[in-house]
């Protein structure tokens, strides 16, 4: 019981003193902390009755959902970022942007931009991809780059020569002055206007095959032999819905059109041209392989 010391006399100036007991009222009785426990366990509430308490051992259960705040996080070196950098389940680590690129697997990236980076800046230049690595280049270098894909895009188009005044491209390949030019000459037009007349190739053999090179041309066969023309089947050469190509019997070999088995041939009254200096004309009309021939025939 606690007490304290109560003086009861002075004698020659020296106070006397004795214990007084002091009690009162017994408080509830309680169990007191429970027996039991290991490191780092917690007391808690086992339910809402007095003192009915027990250790147990902290879980991520027992801590509340959005309650851990940055400030409460483990103070982290300067540009680093948390993650697991093994290549196994482990607990997050302080790591290097370095470190984060490897593990996206932004290497080349990051070696780009490190060459981009050290090149040298030149006003009007842009970085170009020249073989396997970057390059600063003059626009003149990038229009000439631009040049060669379009060539390569427009199969092998050459680029204009001058740059002076518009032109237009050609099917032969070659860039020519509008006609709408001031003072163009009727030579010059019959040059530009080349295009819009039928190429004309001449054929001596007896046999031909159409193939896509001969659409929107003139054959004429010369052979004083019969000549067979024969359509292949699309899946061979895939000739477009619309292919048309002209004959001319010029010699004396009469000139017959067959079909590749799997074809559709419709002539009326015949496949043949009529006579020397007889014309037709072979046209796809349906997809795959349906054609008609129209002409002198007999």
């Amino acid at each position: 019981m606690p007490s304290i010391k109560r003086c009861t006399a002075i004698v020659g100036g020296v106070p006397t003193f004795v214990d007084v007991v002091m009690t009162g009222s017994t408080g509830p009785a309680g169990p007191g902390v429970p027996v039991g426990g290991t490191a780092n366990q917690i007391l808690s509430k086992i339910d809402a009755t007095n003192y009915n308490t027990q250790w147990v051992t902290p879980s991520a259960a027992s801590v509340a959902d959005g309650s851990i705040t940055n400030v409460k996080l483990a103070t982290m070196p300067a540009n680093t970022v948390k993650m697991n950098n093994t290549a196994g389940v482990a607990a997050p680590t302080d790591v290097t942007v370095a470190n984060l690129l490897t593990a996206l697997g932004a290497q080349p990236l990051d070696a780009d931009l490190t060459a981009i980076a050290a090149l040298t800046a030149t006003t009007n230049n842009v970085i170009q991809s020249v073989g396997s690595a970057w390059a600063s280049r003059t626009p003149t270098q990038l229009t000439a780059t631009l040049d060669t894909f379009t060539a390569t895009l427009k199969g092998l188009v050459p680029p204009p020569t001058t740059a002076t005044s518009t032109k237009y491209l050609r099917d032969d390949g070659t860039w020519v002055v509008p006609p709408d030019t001031a003072g163009i000459s009727q030579a010059t037009a019959d040059t530009l206007y080349s295009p819009l007349r039928q190429v004309i190739i001449i054929d001596p053999n007896t046999t031909r095959t159409i193939s896509l090179t001969d659409e929107n041309k003139n054959i004429v066969f010369t052979s004083s032999t019969a000549v067979t023309v024969t359509i292949p089947l699309n899946s061979t050469t895939a000739c477009p819905v619309g292919y048309r190509v002209d004959f001319v019997q010029s010699g004396t070999g009469k000139v017959s059109v067959q079909a590749t088995g799997g074809v559709s041939l419709t002539a009326t009254p015949s496949a043949g041209f009529r006579a020397q200096g007889s014309m037709g004309s072979l046209i796809k009309t349906a997809a795959p392989d349906t054609w008609f021939l129209t002409g002198d025939l007999a």
